[in-house]
């Protein structure tokens, strides 16, 4: 999808919310009716999975006076029966996680931190508690023959056997300062890696990390399971760098893990060999690990879940950005590249599966459109790459996740005119069944909102180097283009995540709109929709390209003549807290009013692995981070150009301590000893009622600044 075929301006036509419902139907939003129970958009059930070996899928729902207070439910495909496995009502606690055995006989639930399970062949189907209040059970998972459960523990990996309840301790970290088997914080808000340990396909072992209190070392290790022995496997990379995630090979004699150097601007996949350095007296053999991919990049290295072995053992299938799109590529074990699968000047979203009987690898991708994302079918052999097989049909956002035998798949689907839908699909995009269709008729949480409820116009600016930046615009109901109108510019996004997209939104917006603003959201180039090579250009330049962007959004938005110049609010939340304070502090701002919630101020006290993503390393980047920092910039204003500034609101989550604590007291200083006067509002805990007041309060201001005329 080259940029030159994108028009420098768009508009998709308006169409109205799908739904059927009396005329009459003509309700306003008020702030309470986004935290009802049901939801407005009657949001499906969670954590919908595939039953293995049968044709079922489970999923958590609550009931309608509770509706996260969730049940274990199992749909059976062919008679269309939902059958209730796990009450939540019936065991004084609600389900928060459960996992299914590989021969999807029996089912693992967690409730309150304590272990259960359920075998749903025996005669009493009876839920069976499997520890006891002395551990607290992180992680739990099968292990693939299904007679052992792990879990973590404090700091240290346990195993329990299904039959006898025995447990067993595999670690012994008897402090705080290492953790062994569980994933950091790092790895699970930066590096996309939620687990610490991994099991072998033959249950001979284990893989575990071994990591330190700060999470700035890990260290990745081997439990061979019949000995109680832990070895630990040296990282190819060496300590300073990132371990991204774990694979063994479906033979169970070699596991892979990427690596990625401290700079993110290298990223390695290895092979080491296991079976063969056990059967050894030393760790010699965990010596010969060979190098399959290497991947560079003189910016950064966005990562990827998209590593794939076939049961083959020879070859394995791994993405890269390498043409400045991601796309999917074929290797030999060896480490030579077969082919490449897909191509185009678009990007693949993320492999869903493979089909090794029919050669076929499936993913989703924008490949249609950048606003969109579909699922699509390409052939190992390389049949065709820039055309691949579109199988999913309705205009939107497609997630889609496949069954094991890779013949059913789950796809959950959502519109700008359509609320969350799931349905359950054969491989080549045929509905078999609906889990949730979801159509907003009488009785519809949404249908009473029907005539007030206004779908998004989607369009195209020009950003300064003449890029294609894609936009949002949702206008007031009863639009008059012959009025003006305040606009609140809503910055939603993060390098690397794409806000606009032709999917059903947040409700908030709507509630904006209907109270008389233009709520406008933009992608800049750093959203990564349109290929790694205007992602790039923020290194190493944050505040320059997003204040550059946002600023053209502005330009545009000013030459509307339903806009009204002097009413353009801003709002932003974390990293969309930082650009939105780096516009406020623009000599010439166009703003009436600016809200920042947890705001990143100061790049050299966030957390190294995001900082230096963008930035370097600060010792080697001392002035980059100074450029790029809201306190630097705020200093480096005159008297009267701080006198200037726009109304200003910062709230805080005091649940995100980093954020609270760091970015905040050095900010909220400087602003009092240069008198710059500002609203500020903390919240201790972020729970629904917390959310209701900041949404409220957001409202005030924007109301007590731009002075909006609701019909």
């Amino acid at each position: 999808m080259s940029l030159l075929r994108w028009p420098l301006l768009f508009l998709l036509a308006c169409v109205s919310l799908s739904i059927t419902v009396p005329a009459e139907a003509s309700e306003q939003l008020v702030l309470e009716d986004l935290f009802q129970a049901p939801a407005l958009d009657n949001r499906p059930p969670r954590k919908i999975q595939f039953v293995p070996k049968a044709e079922q899928v489970s999923y958590l729902r609550g009931s309608a006076e509770q509706p996260d207070f969730h049940s274990l439910w199992v749909y059976d495909i062919p008679t269309a029966a939902h059958k209730l496995l796990v009450s939540a009502d019936t065991n004084q606690k609600a389900v928060a996680a459960y996992r299914w055995s590989d021969d999807g006989r029996r089912v693992l639930v967690l409730f309150n931190g304590k272990l259960h399970l359920l075998d749903t062949q025996s005669e009493t189907a009876e839920l069976r508690q499997l520890t006891g209040s002395e551990y607290q059970v992180r992680e739990a998972r099968f292990s693939p023959r299904g007679d052992m459960i792990s879990f973590v523990h404090k700091h240290n990996f346990y195993t329990v056997k299904v039959a006898s309840g025995k447990v067993t301790q595999h670690t012994f970290s008897e402090t705080n300062q290492h953790s062994y088997a569980s994933a950091d914080a790092i790895a699970t808000t930066e590096l996309g890696r939620e687990r610490g340990y991994w099991w072998s396909p033959d249950q001979k072992f284990v893989a575990l990390t071994k990591t330190n209190t700060s999470g700035t070392e890990v260290q990745l290790g081997v439990l061979e399971l019949a000995s109680n022995t832990l070895r630990g496997l040296p990282l190819a990379g060496g300590s300073s760098g990132y371990l991204i995630s774990v694979d063994w090979l479906p033979d169970s004699q070699r596991l892979s893990y990427q690596w990625q150097a401290r700079n993110q601007q290298q990223l390695d996949l290895w092979l080491a060999p296991v079976a063969s350095a056990f059967a050894k007296s030393n760790q010699d053999g965990f010596e010969q690990q060979r190098l399959l991919v290497k991947e560079t990049s003189p910016t950064w290295i966005n990562l990827h879940q998209d590593l794939y072995f076939l049961n083959d053992n020879k070859h394995f299938i791994w993405s890269s950005e390498r043409s400045g799109f991601k796309h999917i590529y074929l290797y030999r074990l060896d480490g030579k590249l077969i082919r490449q699968l897909t191509s185009g000047d678009w990007s693949v979203d993320r492999v869903s599966g493979v089909d090794e009987a029919t050669g076929v690898v499936y993913f989703t991708a924008n490949e249609k459109s950048v606003l969109e994302r579909h699922l699509y079918r390409a052939n190992l052999n390389n049949s065709n790459t820039s055309q691949p097989t579109r199988l999913t049909a309705p205009d939107g956002y497609h997630r889609v996740h496949f069954d094991e035998q890779m013949r059913s798949f789950i796809d959950y689907f959502s519109s700008p005119t359509q609320p969350p839908q799931v349905s359950i699909h054969g491989p080549t995009g045929q509905r078999i069944a609906w889990l949730h269709e979801n159509k907003v008729t009488t009785g519809h949480p949404l249908a009473r909102f029907a005539d007030s409820w206004q779908t998004p116009e989607f369009g195209t600016l020009e950003a300064a180097d003449g890029s294609p930046l894609f936009y949002q615009l949702i206008k007031p109901p009863a639009f008059n283009s012959q009025q003006q109108y305040p606009v609140i510019m809503q910055i939603a996004g993060k390098p690397g995540k794409q806000q606009v997209l032709k999917q059903w939104g947040d409700h908030f917006p709507q509630y904006l709109a209907q109270q008389g603003y233009l709520v406008f959201t933009l992608d800049s180039r750093s959203s990564g929709s349109q290929g790694n090579e205007l992602e790039s250009g923020l290194y190493k330049n944050l505040a320059t390209q997003e204040t550059s962007d946002h600023s053209a959004a502005v330009r545009f938005l000013q030459q509307q003549n339903y806009v009204d110049s002097s009413r353009i609010g801003l709002m932003g939340t974390n990293y969309s807290g930082f650009v939105s304070l780096q516009l406020w502090l623009q000599h010439d701002s166009p703003f009436a009013a600016v809200a920042a919630g947890n705001p990143i101020t100061d790049w050299r006290q966030h957390n190294q692995h995001l900082a230096e993503r963008y930035l370097g390393h600060p010792i080697d980047n001392s002035q980059v981070y100074a450029n790029n920092s809201v306190l630097d910039g705020f200093s480096a204003l005159t008297a009267e150009q701080t006198a200037e500034r726009p109304s200003l609101l910062l709230h805080y989550r005091l649940d995100e301590p980093t954020i609270a604590s760091k970015h905040s007291t050095d900010l909220l200083k400087l602003l009092q000893q240069r008198g710059v006067m500002f609203e500020m509002m903390a919240y201790p805990e972020f729970d629904s009622a917390a959310e209701l007041h900041q949404l409220r309060l957001l409202e005030q201001f924007f109301a007590d600044h731009l002075h909006p005329t609701r019909d």
